[in-house]
């Protein structure tokens, strides 16, 4: 009996951590997509400031 619940406890952390890797790969794109979107509109500022 006892070993089932440890076999429960491991499969339970073992999703919480496949969740949390998920949610931590998702925070990354999310703020390198941030990021990419930032430098873009200010280097289209920046290309503007040149040609004037």
């Amino acid at each position: 009996m006892k070993r089932y619940w440890i076999n429960e406890a491991t499969a339970e952390l073992d999703r919480a951590a496949t969740a949390l890797e998920m949610s931590v790969t998702i925070d990354y794109a999310i703020t390198a997509l941030v990021m990419l979107i930032t430098v873009y509109i200010f280097f289209h500022i920046f290309q503007n400031q040149i040609e004037k």
